[in-house]
Order: C-alpha cells, then sequence, then structure tokens
C-alpha cells in the first residue's frame, strides 16, 4: 500500500473518476439509467472503489478519526465540554462511507430525529412521575407526621 498507494491514488482520482464520471453521465442522457430516487436528484456523486488497495487506504484514514477520538476523549475526560465539537451522526456516516456499508442499514436523519423526539418525550414523562412520587412521599411524610403529632398532644 505504502508504494503503490500514491501511484493508483493518481491514476483513480485523475483517470478513473472522469472516465466513470463520463460515461455515466452518458448513459444517463442515452436513458440507458434509470431515473435516480428523488433524495439523489441534482446531487453530484463520486465513484467509490472496492478494491482491496483501496479499502486498504480507506483504512488509513479510519485509523486517523479513531486516534482523533481517542485524543477528544482525553481532553474531555478533564472538559467534558469538548465532547460537544464532535457531531457523532455525521462521524458514523464517515465511517460507514469509508468502510463502504451498505447506506440500506443506516438510517435517515428524520428516522433519528423522531426516535430521539419520541425518547426525549418519554424521559420528560419518566422525571415527571418521577417528582409526582416524590411530592406524595412527602405529602405522606407530612400526613404521618401530623397525625403523629396529634396522637402525642392528645
Amino acid at each position: 500500500m505504502v508504494l503503490l498507494g500514491p501511484v493508483v491514488g493518481r491514476a483513480t482520482h485523475g483517470i478513473l473518476d472522469p472516465v466513470i464520471t463520463r460515461l455515466f453521465n452518458m448513459m444517463y442522457r442515452a436513458g440507458q439509467l434509470p431515473e435516480p430516487p428523488e433524495i439523489l436528484q441534482d446531487q453530484d456523486f463520486t465513484p467509490v472503489y472496492l478494491s482491496p488497495l483501496a479499502k486498504a487506504q480507506r483504512g488509513s484514514e479510519i485509523g486517523d478519526i479513531e486516534a482523533f477520538l481517542g485524543d477528544v476523549q482525553a481532553i474531555a475526560s478533564v472538559l467534558p465540554q469538548a465532547l460537544d465539537k464532535i457531531d457523532e451522526d455525521k462521524t458514523i456516516d464517515v465511517l460507514a462511507r469509508i468502510r463502504g456499508i451498505s447506506p440500506e442499514i443506516i438510517r435517515e436523519d428524520e428516522v433519528i430525529a423522531r426516535m430521539r423526539q419520541h425518547r426525549a418525550e418519554q424521559d420528560q414523562m419518566i422525571a415527571q412521575l418521577q417528582m409526582a412520587q416524590g411530592a406524595a412521599g412527602i405529602a405522606k411524610d407530612g400526613a404521618a407526621a401530623e397525625k403523629a403529632s396529634a396522637e402525642a398532644k392528645a
């Protein structure tokens, strides 16, 4: 990888990417490709190569990301607000793209937003129930104390 990586990278980006992009556009204009889904319309695309060498090159990117996250974790052990800088959703998307993971197993942002909203509502309900239970416990203890005080006076 060390010896071939730069050569293959230049050939890939300088020769193969333009050829693949041109061929794709020609086939699309000729009607040889189906209409893309609405979410992909008017978006640029970049070929993703799945050869062992290409995967090895992307693997080094993963090592860099893991090292970076380790650095952030070390900082966050002293300064927890450092984690605010990391966008966990984008990090997962980037790692999935680098590893060549099928997008079919990654949830869409809208689905994630709904799940998180539902979870936040459940957490809020639980917090309200706990507060109500705490208030009921205080009222019960107060009533018991008042009853004990009344019995002591009698």
